[in-house]
């Protein structure tokens, strides 16, 4: 049965987005009557029926809370974005799949300028959410600067970097303990006064493997090793 998302579900009664509603009436064909699932993107899983269709989007009636299984997940992602905004799409999609809580850009001294695309962006993650069966969309925050992020609160901190005369520890030894922060450079790395700020900010010094991966490829890598 195919997965929608909304977060217009009140009682016994959702509405879908008019980009959910296009996808369901004119790509899958789906018509009054059939029976969907719908996720609200906070963990939780319901089952309705197509009634009908209003301004503000498909109608699903009858909507019934099922027993479904996900686990919130407690890592959140600052990632520097690379280059070429196509890859930071691609590592947005798959964390998504594999399982993140929270993705912020990061607005680092070597990191590339780039406007914002939230509205984008939020439509792969969704995509990615459904695709994968998963029932909570990660929160997708606006770019921060590096310095401002080192304040924030998290039980447990990491940066990555590839930096060679700095200690680092490999990330499959690292202790996790509660919510989780790591932060992945950009092309051409942090610099070494960017990880001594962290390192007095609490944060532990890791490596990701002997192999150096473009930052895309290093968010993922760091999210499907923390997640397992």
């Amino acid at each position: 049965m195919h997965l929608f998302y909304s977060n217009q579900i009140d009682g016994n009664e959702a509405t879908l987005s008019l980009e959910e509603t296009q996808h369901a009436l004119k790509t899958l064909r789906h018509r009054d009557g059939d029976a969907i699932q719908i996720t609200d993107g906070e963990g939780n899983l319901y089952q309705g029926v197509i009634s009908g269709t209003k301004n503000s989007g498909c109608v699903v009636s009858s909507i019934v809370k099922l027993d479904a299984t996900d686990t919130l997940p407690k890592l959140h992602i600052f990632m520097a974005l690379p280059k070429n905004p196509e890859r930071f799409e691609w590592f947005l999609e798959k964390v998504t799949e594999i399982g993140v809580g929270e993705i912020t850009p990061l607005i680092s001294q070597r990191s590339e300028k780039f406007f914002a695309k939230h509205e984008r962006w939020t439509k792969i993650l969704i995509s990615a959410m459904k695709q994968s069966g998963r029932l909570y969309l990660p929160k997708l925050n606006p770019p921060q600067k590096f310095d401002d992020a080192l304040t924030l609160d998290f039980q447990t901190k990491l940066i990555a970097h590839c930096i060679i005369d700095m200690e680092r520890k490999s990330i499959t030894g690292i202790v996790r303990n509660g919510s989780i922060a790591i932060f992945i450079g950009p092309e051409g790395d942090f610099t070494s006064e960017e990880v001594s700020k962290a390192l007095e900010k609490g944060f532990q010094s890791v490596s990701l493997g002997k192999s150096r991966l473009r930052t895309e490829t290093a968010g993922v890598v760091a999210c499907t090793l923390l997640n397992f």
